[in-house]
């Protein structure tokens, strides 16, 4: 067989072959300017037309839904047109005789992030009576930590939008799904082109024609937008199988997986199976001569899931937890079950069956942890920089800060800076000797200054926050207390703090990897020194 694999493959590294007799790389249009440093096939297809990878991704961050925008180039400068335009290409070369039997993969980018449709076909959706995402009420509050991850992780912009605008969400969601099934359209576009090309070919009735995808996405169900979850909206998928004269029109009951592919095609091919791989030829389902599996299983970011009928059960790392869905009470799978005394026997049977197919699993299981004790208080010193669970929320409404520290004449710099996936935080500084407060929300800073200055020597400085927002300030080297209303607190996340990444740090701005606030620059320091400081924060 001569082999050809064109498009996005998802090869590390992204340039090997993998055994393909014959490659088009076009892994990803990406979603940021290192992007653009890639130069497989589709870049040269750019450079060609005077243009690369940024020329598009650059309007990502200008739309006002992050990732969702109208393709800026000529349709035929995206993506997936040059896949599909190149797999065309190579049906009508050499590479492809009259005479030899041939397998060729043609992989798209989309519908995934960002969703980059051209003009038109997205719009032809927004008009529509489109469904609306399927989720629960603080759904994420009983969900394994990962449903929070995920959100916050590969979708991070779109979640903060909903979070900061709750008002726009359904709108959001819409837009969304109308990006991803204008995508969808022009992808059935390159697919009817490469069909197109079989039957000029007079390939078209011996040809085996498979059409499956890597996964599904959530589009705001769950409170998610991408996959990396066992939900089925983003584990069930597409497997079509067209074969004239060989298979009869239907439909097919139970369960397969990604793994049954391979060997499904080398028992089409009349290839020989080493046995060395994990999946089973689908051939005898396809063919009526046994019945499909009555079980699938699901890894997805080292979590562990089976699907049977009537009900998934998912072991999940790194925290000690799980998740049940009754499919037949819950097909939406909004209520996890899984610690529900009525669902114990379906619990241990389902765990059993997910160890016996993974027997390395039960190491995997046993080497979980709990959830990380909150934290409520803290005491810093000069350097310190404390990162992920041992940083207190700092959404909950009184907040204290006590500092024993010595400043210089007329100084400047951070005296403590506490930094929340760089779009929430606050930070006690000084400049040119005036004591100031800032408080990050959403990205935006609101500074409050102390009309005074400190002349400097060694000093305490109280600062606290009540219930009402309400800031002050003491000190003894004030002459008196300063009073400000603040929109304190910090927003709340949904579902599990852990997901943030929250740093807090004494004396310096933490290799200034955080936004500075007011007039100090990166990587500024205090020019004194911070012997103590102790942090407290609740109800």
């Amino acid at each position: 067989y001569t082999t050809m694999g064109i498009g996005k493959m998802d090869f590390k590294p992204w340039e090997r072959r993998a055994g393909f007799d014959f490659r088009i790389i076009a892994d990803g249009q990406g979603d940021g300017s290192g992007d653009t440093l890639k130069h497989d096939d589709y870049y040269y297809y750019l450079k060609k037309a005077g243009l690369s990878r940024w020329d598009c991704l650059k309007e990502m961050g200008k739309a006002d839904i992050y990732s969702l925008y109208d393709w800026p180039l000529a349709d035929t400068l995206h993506i997936d047109y040059f896949i599909g335009k190149e797999a065309v290409k190579a049906l009508n070369s050499d590479i492809v005789s009259d005479d030899s039997s041939w397998f060729m993969w043609v992989s798209f980018n989309g519908p995934n992030y960002p969703w980059d449709t051209p003009m038109g076909m997205a719009y032809k959706y927004w008009n529509q009576d489109l469904p609306t995402a399927r989720e629960r009420y603080n759904e994420l509050e009983d969900k394994p930590f990962d449903a929070t991850y995920v959100r916050y992780t590969f979708s991070k912009d779109i979640a903060y939008e909903t979070d900061q605008f709750p008002e726009r969400k359904g709108e959001i969601v819409k837009r969304i799904r109308a990006g991803h099934y204008g995508s969808l359209t022009f992808i059935d576009q390159q697919i009817q082109s490469i069909l197109n090309a079989l039957k000029e070919r007079d390939d078209f009735e011996n040809t085996i024609v498979v059409f499956s995808s890597v996964q599904g996405a959530l589009l705001g169900d769950h409170q998610n937008f991408f996959g990396g979850l066992s939900y089925e909206r983003a584990s069930h998928v597409p497997f079509i199988v067209w074969w004239p004269g060989h298979f009869k029109k239907k439909n097919v009951t139970g369960f397969s997986s990604h793994v049954d592919i391979f060997p499904t095609f080398l028992d089409m091919a009349h290839c020989s199976n080493s046995g060395e791989l994990d999946g089973t030829s689908l051939l005898p389902v396809i063919n009526d001569q046994t019945k499909a599996a009555s079980k699938a299983f699901i890894e997805v970011m080292d979590d562990y899931s089976v699907v049977v009928d009537g009900y998934k059960l998912g072991l999940y790392t790194p925290y000690i937890e799980g998740e049940l869905y009754d499919l037949k009470a819950d097909p939406d799978e909004l209520h996890n079950v899984y610690n529900e005394p009525g669902y114990s026997f379906v619990v241990d049977s389902l765990t059993r069956l997910l160890l016996d197919f993974y027997p390395g699993l039960q190491q995997i299981v046993s080497s979980r942890v709990g959830y990380p004790s909150e934290v409520f208080s803290l005491e810093l010193k000069h350097g310190d920089n404390l990162q992920g669970s041992d940083v207190p929320d700092f959404h909950r409404k009184k907040f204290s800060l006590l500092a024993d520290l010595k400043l210089d004449k007329n100084a400047s710099g951070p005296i403590v800076t506490c930094d929340i996936e760089n779009i929430h935080g606050f930070s006690l500084f000084v400049e040119n000797g005036k004591l100031c407060f800032a408080i990050r929300k959403w990205g935006k800073d609101v500074i409050y200054r102390v009309n005074e200055k400190i002349d400097g020597g060694r000093t305490k400085i109280n600062i606290e926050i009540d219930g009402d927002g309400v800031l002050t300030f003491t000190s003894p080297s004030l002459s008196s207390k300063y009073h400000f209303q603040t929109p304190w607190p910090l927003p709340e996340p949904k579902g599990h703090p852990e997901f943030q990444l929250r740093a807090i740090c004494a004396g310096n701005s933490c290799d200034g990897w955080y936004e500075p606030y007011g007039n100090l620059k990166r990587l500024a320091e205090l020019e004194g020194f911070v012997y103590s400081c102790n942090i407290s924060t609740g109800e």
